[in-house]
């Protein structure tokens, strides 16, 4: 299925990249140009490669062949500290010691700006304080994690994820195992974080719903290549995630904006 997407400015580029597990293709020369500003979501079957290809893109696991590029700078070349200045990856079902407080884990967000040398406390104060904030999380600052709700807890990862104040944000699946209320309050968390504060959001979604009804592009794998990716109403339009995960897409609109509900096939 032919690929189609706008161009706005774009700075993070993906060549030929393929993924390897024990001599099996899990990433078949994948080409992308993330689009910049926007909410993407990976989706595909179970298998896809959606994880492994998270974890390419952000650094955290090596291609077989291929390179990723971040302002025409191979991400290889870049080390972990400037990397974590660039982009933060926020992985599947994370966990942290029950006793340790919210404010101290999103502080171990400031770890690449706290050398030995360079230890700016000011700011880094500043920074915990804003991902707090925008998080809603200020009241909750001094409360221990086994205190939290499982929503709180993913606002926490969340939050000490924004304190590397970097322009990227990887997520794996940041609504796995949430009730559905807390589902709805990180997906609307996370269009906040976009709209509001600038951040490029890359997000593996294991609900179909939420990526159509939150995301702005989605990159649709199937069987380690890339199926389609474009914007939302694109992808909808060419019926490409009914025919992977053989499902029906309908739409209504109300007076805020379009919304799609997922059916069965007949």
């Amino acid at each position: 299925m032919k690929i189609t997407q706008q161009t706005p400015q774009i700075i993070f580029k993906a060549n030929e990249i393929s993924v390897k597990y024990n001599r099996q293709d899990i990433l078949d020369k994948i080409n992308i140009n993330l689009i910049n500003g926007k909410i993407t979501a990976i989706l595909g079957p179970n298998g896809s490669g959606k994880s492994t290809m998270l974890k390419a893109l952000s650094g955290l696991i090596p291609c077989h062949s291929g390179n990723i590029m971040i302002n025409d700078q191979n991400i290889s070349h870049i080390n972990r500290i400037d990397l974590a200045k660039l982009l933060s990856i926020l992985p599947q079902s994370p966990e942290a010691h029950t006793d340790i407080t919210v404010n101290q884990l999103v502080t171990y967000g400031r770890y690449a700006y706290s050398s030995w040398f360079n230890k700016n406390k000011k700011e880094d104060h500043k920074q915990v304080k804003w991902a707090l904030a925008v998080t809603n999380l200020t009241e909750l600052a001094d409360s221990f994690m086994h205190e939290l709700s499982g929503g709180e807890r993913q606002r926490v990862w969340i939050a000490m994820s924004l304190a590397q104040n970097s322009s990227y944000l990887f997520l794996d699946e940041p609504t796995t195992y949430l009730d559905i209320r807390f589902q709805f309050e990180i997906m609307q968390l996370i269009r906040n974080l976009n709209h509001q504060q600038g951040k490029t959001i890359i997000m593996v979604l294991h609900e179909i719903q939420h990526a159509l009804n939150y995301a702005d592009y989605i990159l649709l794998l199937n069987h380690g290549k890339i199926y389609s990716y474009a914007t939302v109403e694109e992808v909808i339009k060419s019926g490409a995630i009914e025919e992977v995960f053989k499902i029906e897409i309908k739409k209504f609109t109300d007076e805020n904006k379009n919304h799609f509900v997922i059916c069965n096939k007949a």
